[in-house]
């Protein structure tokens, strides 16, 4: 697998395929985890027991690509163009004989010069890849559609995403944290910038005021003091807890107590709060433009609201508190699901069936967190 750089985003799923795959997973990283990130608390991540190599030379590239049995071999590349090295592998692994597919993201799908240029740079690159591509693994189902629009072809999309690990001491919570009355406690994390949406769900909260609730905010932004006056200006100061940015030790218990956690991003390429909440048991409202939306399938694991509508979020959170406080029941269904369906071992299950190409199958790989097709009358 070559990455840009050793991300936390895909060890977990990348470690679990390792241990069920058979033979040996190679991850090859462009770059080390940058400064940036690591001044944020990012460190290299393990992906063990895969083999991890960290900025190797173009000479070890093609040392690495010339290794094993190229008609037994797979490789999966992050983004398509995106990373300069990562590209120059791509193009010499599609001249062999390995499988070959990209693991990527839907770029923003704006209307603006820019966002038309991207749309049309994806196209040349859909006419250029679509037949030696074996497989597209598209973060949701906006990665999907935007990669079919471009011109990729049908059989080579796959729903995929990314995929945490549970938090530990996460299921012993239920009990002391959760409790039937109160305020429904909202939780929102992520960055206050314009792009995750938290004026929109401050906006959305207004009209909801005579209902029992109050919203955590963990995270800092350039738009922090605007989005404290908004929540002022709409008489929700006393509703609205301000914790700042908090090391993930102290998220997770705001997490795995809270009734619901609030996603509303204009965009979002996945947006894996999703995941942490759902496996914490905890139901998420999430913009139909993040990736992540695709995780939510089920009426207990929250609802799916149209992006930049206020309307639409003031609707799906009024539907989440009337369903009532989360107890520990409830929680406790959501939880197993997700730990069945969203974990890095079942994503690993699904990603080696479609690096295998279905040998031995028939049916085309299903994502674990879609329900099964129906069949019959009616279907």
């Amino acid at each position: 697998m070559w990455l840009e750089s050793p991300s936390i985003h895909q060890a977990p799923l990348v470690a679990a395929l390792a241990r069920g795959w058979g033979g040996e997973v190679v991850v090859v990283a462009e770059r080390d985890v940058s400064e940036r990130r690591r001044q944020l608390g990012w460190e290299r991540a393990d992906f063990s027991p895969a083999r991890l190599v960290v900025a190797p030379t173009r000479r070890q590239r093609a040392s690495i690509l010339a290794a094993g049995d190229c008609a037994r071999t797979v490789h999966v590349f992050s983004g398509l163009h995106a990373y300069p090295e990562t590209y120059w592998t791509l193009r010499r692994a599609a001249a062999t004989c390995a499988r070959v597919g990209i693991y990527a993201e839907r770029p923003a799908n704006d209307h603006s010069a820019k966002g038309l240029a991207r749309r049309a740079r994806y196209r040349l690159q859909a006419l250029r890849w679509r037949r030696r591509l074996d497989f597209v693994l598209a973060t949701g189902s906006t990665g999907v559609e935007w990669y079919r629009a471009r011109g990729f072809r049908e059989e080579s999309l796959f729903h995929f995403g990314y995929f945490t690990e549970p938090r530990d001491g996460v299921d012993g919570l239920d009990e002391g944290v959760l409790h039937s009355g109160g305020a429904a406690e909202l939780l929102f994390v992520g960055q206050l910038i314009p792009r995750k949406g938290l004026d929109l769900l401050l906006r959305a909260l207004g009209p909801l005021g005579t209902r029992s609730w109050r919203l955590n905010v963990v995270g800092r932004g350039p738009q922090e003091e605007e989005y404290r006056a908004l929540a002022a200006e709409l008489g929700l100061g006393e509703r609205v807890r301000w914790l700042g940015a908090l090391p993930n030790a102290q998220v997770q218990p705001l997490m795995a107590g809270a009734d619901m956690l609030v996603l509303p991003s204009r965009f979002d390429g996945w947006g894996a709060v999703t995941n942490e909440a759902l496996m914490a048991g905890t139901p998420v409202v999430v913009s139909d433009a993040c990736g992540a939306s695709d995780l939510v399938r089920r009426d207990d694991a929250g609802r799916v609201v149209a992006a930049g509508s206020v309307e639409s979020l003031s609707a799906g959170l009024a539907g989440m508190l009337g369903k009532g406080r989360v107890d520990a029941g409830r929680r406790r269904e959501v939880r197993e699901w997700a730990r069945g369906a969203i974990s890095p071992e079942a994503a690993a299950e699904y990603l080696a069936e479609i690096l295998s190409g279905g040998e031995g199958r028939g049916a085309r790989p299903r994502p674990p967190w879609h329900p099964p097709a129906r069949s019959g009358p009616g279907a």
